[in-house]
């Protein structure tokens, strides 16, 4: 069993073994279709909220904010 992560709006990443998610992460998808689908599945997910979640999530955000030339 794979376990996939979702950032939720609130920017915490919330671990599901959900295979619809599982099917949509698989794919190529760019970094902005990534933060859609994230937030998307994050909307059908109870929140998570833990210190070790909002670590990688600030992680998360770094990266993708590098990839869009923010950072």
């Amino acid at each position: 069993m794979k376990l996939f992560a979702t950032l939720t709006p609130n920017f915490v990443i919330r671990i599901t073994n959900n295979d619809r998610l599982r099917e949509l992460l698989d794919k190529e998808t760019s970094t902005l279709d990534l933060i859609r689908q994230a937030y998307i599945g994050a909307r059908y997910l109870p929140y998570d909220y833990s210190k070790n979640s909002v670590i990688a999530t600030l992680r998360l955000v770094r990266v993708i904010l590098n990839e869009l030339g923010l950072l």
